[in-house]
């Protein structure tokens, strides 16, 4: 089918209004920090004066998200999309809460100072519990095959300079409002997902 036609069939409202959904949820998708995190975890964790090292901090993380997507993968066709959305949306919020707790104390009482396994273990949360699938599952489901082959690069256009927006724009917003506001945004837009 000509892309011509396939843009005339992406006109029909039913279409048009989950590809321009979807656009705009692409687009925002790693400003709740999967790419930020991921590319610069080794920061994130020596800023976090842990005994272990950044490195092995950084492998850890990685593996959890690639068991997290695995079991996601696996669980989401027997579970409710939007419940599975809620759920994981949810626990990488707190998680990401967590860690701008453990921040916070860190430069303003040091209470959790004992605890500097917490970073690893929420980064770890939150690295298994990112949404990726649901999301990889929803843009396969939602067009149908007359118009796929037009939406679906669209998307991943708007997916990946979401991507490398988010990724230039992070050592901004974490300089303007530190670790710890850094790690509210992203809580925030995670969190905000739900709305």
């Amino acid at each position: 089918m000509k892309f011509t036609h396939q843009l005339k069939l992406l006109r029909d409202p039913s279409i048009f209004r989950y590809f321009i959904i979807m656009l705009v949820v692409f687009s925002l998708y790693h400003f709740n920090g999967s790419s930020a995190i991921s590319a610069y975890i080794v920061i994130i964790m020596n800023d976090a004066n842990m005994k272990m090292s950044s490195y092995l901090a950084a492998v850890v993380i990685a593996v959890t998200k690639v068991v997290g997507t695995l079991f996601f993968t696996l669980i989401v066709d027997r579970i409710n999309r939007k419940t599975l959305y809620f759920i994981t949306s949810m626990i990488s919020s707190a998680s990401l809460a967590l860690l701008g707790g453990y921040y916070f104390d860190q430069t303003h009482s040091e209470y959790l100072q004992g605890h500097d396994w917490l970073p690893v273990m929420c980064l770890a949360v939150y690295s298994f519990f990112i949404m990726t699938p649901v999301l990889n599952l929803l843009r396969s489901e939602l067009f149908p095959t007359s118009v796929r082959s037009t939406v679906v690069p669209l998307l991943y256009t708007t997916f990946f300079t979401g991507a490398f927006v988010t990724v230039q724009t992070y050592s901004y917003i974490d300089e303007g409002l530190g670790r710890t506001g850094a790690s509210g945004c992203m809580r925030d837009v995670t969190c905000s997902w739900q709305l």
